[in-house]
């Protein structure tokens, strides 16, 4: 909370956002403390969205330390780059939500009715979207997770990467509409 108030950040904070960050430690619930944590995939999208580093495998966790760090929190100079951020360009960000939409439809979709699934084609005929394969691992047609088709994918690797999937969601949107953060729509 110091780095906040130091940086005059504290007035850009949503509740839940200064709640986080004013817990003393050990205050907060635990359930707090795993949805804090796999915000943290949000954020990598948001370093993507900067240029500060490739997206990593939807299985592939993030590290909290390194991310922390590329986004330069704690340090004063961060306001420097935050007034005015190099993102990518329109084009690539707007490409990013159509594959983060995709990914995560097809993960919702997958822990509602699991099973094979056409990936590739049903991106080509959705009636919503617009989706996006740019990039996205596929095996015998479907989504591919570690190399796994999304059908045979291991129980733990489809957990993980459908929580990354929502974050990265969120994120791509946040960024793309300039919504609450908490309030972000997901909508698969």
């Amino acid at each position: 909370m110091a780095w906040v108030e130091s940086c005059a950040l504290a007035h850009h904070l949503e509740a839940e956002e200064a709640t986080y960050v004013s817990a003393a430690p050990g205050a907060l619930e635990h359930q707090q403390v795993i949805d804090g944590l796999w915000q943290v995939e949000g954020l990598e999208l948001l370093l993507w969205a900067l240029g500060k580093r490739d997206l990593a495998p939807l299985t592939a966790l993030s590290d909290v330390d390194t991310s922390l760090g590329l986004a330069r929190v704690l340090r004063k100079s961060v306001m420097t780059e935050l007034i005015s951020p190099g993102l990518r360009p329109l084009a690539e960000l707007e490409q990013q939500q159509a594959v983060q939409l995709a990914v995560h439809w097809r993960l919702r979709e997958y822990g509602l009715r699991p099973g094979k699934l056409d990936f590739p084609e049903f991106v080509a005929r959705a009636a919503f979207g617009p989706l996006s394969l740019t990039g996205v691992p596929v095996a015998e047609s479907d989504l591919a997770l570690d190399g796994h088709p999304l059908h045979t994918a291991p129980e733990q690797l489809t957990s993980i990467a459908t929580s990354m999937a929502r974050e990265r969601h969120r994120a791509i949107n946040w960024l793309m509409w300039g919504e609450s953060w908490v309030h972000t729509d997901m909508a698969t």
